[in-house]
């Protein structure tokens, strides 16, 4: 099988926000913030004949998963609509391309800090 399509980045986002730590600084107060960051990684292996059809695929599922997190940020969901996100990119991407590829998503998570 070779690698059809990859992507590193189709979604960057923030949870677990915490307070790291404060420090004085003159007559006020200086916090040091930190994040769990997410960046969600895609990669769909396949018969190489397939290349142009997962291109077109991964484009309608995109839309899918994208209606879906719109619809769930009026619903109020926040990060909770990741998961519905994923299973309508999936349910489109497989209708459209069938089950002959395999797709996978990494969640490369990290911490990051920031001062307020």
């Amino acid at each position: 099988m070779a690698v059809l399509y990859q992507k590193d980045e189709i979604a960057v986002y923030d949870d677990s926000i915490l307070i790291d730590h404060v420090d004085r600084v003159g007559f006020g107060l200086k916090a040091t913030m930190k994040a769990l960051r997410h960046q969600l990684k895609i990669t769909v292996e396949g018969p190489d004949n397939l290349a142009a059809a997962v291109e077109r695929c991964i484009a309608e599922a995109t839309i899918a998963a994208a209606l879906v997190l719109v619809g769930s940020a009026f619903m109020g969901a926040g990060l909770a609509a990741i998961g519905p996100a994923k299973q309508a990119f999936e349910q489109v991407f497989f209708r459209c391309v069938g089950n002959i590829v395999q797709v996978r998503f990494d969640d490369n998570s990290h911490w990051h800090t920031w001062q307020t």
